[in-house]
């Protein structure tokens, strides 16, 4: 099943079982050419919608540590929390921008799984305040904070990530019964604990 707002549990688990084999194993191999490095995320609920019966969702929030990642050819970015790329979140990078959906099956108060789209979304940036010191339309404070990209991807200076994720599941009817969509929405932080390269 894939990873999709399964927070913090599900995370935890597999990140947990992620170093173990790594212990016996190569180097976990990231998607793409650059690895831009490890970020621990957190994230507070904003909205709560849901009445999902999986505990994926967490009621006061989250935390969790992913990898991101980023394909020049192709010009995708990747998030990894578990070291199986088979479910990374994909997306695009845009500037400083990020965008990154995945999806998955989750059983709920209906007696039936739904899909439900996880939408993360935010910056990269250079702010020695971290997330906290933006102003509060998002933007950077006078005399700090850096955008990232001088000369490309390769290039990259973020130290934390900045912005929200939304877990969204659409309507769904299953034998005539017909169980109501819902929206999950955190704000989301996110610090660099180790930087990246090549993978």
């Amino acid at each position: 099943m894939k990873v999709v707002g399964y927070l913090p549990r599900m995370r935890t688990l597999t990140l947990a079982m992620a170093l173990v084999a790594a212990g016996c194993s190569t180097t976990p191999q990231y998607q793409g050419d650059v690895v831009l490095g490890a970020f621990s995320f957190n994230g507070t609920v904003l909205q709560d919608t849901c009445n999902l019966l999986d505990g994926g969702f967490a009621a006061g929030g989250f935390a969790f540590v992913g990898v991101l990642s980023y394909d020049s050819a192709k010009q995708e970015l990747f998030l990894d929390t578990d070291g199986d790329p088979k479910d990374d979140h994909v997306g695009s990078l845009s500037g400083r921008h990020f965008v990154l959906t995945n999806s998955a099956q989750r059983e709920t108060h209906c007696n039936y799984p739904v899909n439900v789209v996880e939408t993360l979304q935010g910056d990269l940036l250079d702010v020695p305040g971290g997330c906290a010191s933006l102003l509060p339309d998002g933007g950077l404070p006078d005399g700090g904070g850096v955008e990232p990209f001088d000369g490309g991807v390769k290039d990259l200076s973020a130290s934390v990530a900045c912005g929200t994720v939304i877990d969204v599941s659409a309507d769904a009817t299953d034998g005539g019964v017909l169980c109501g969509g819902c929206t999950l929405s955190y704000q989301l932080t996110a610090t660099l604990q180790t930087s990246g390269g090549s993978p």
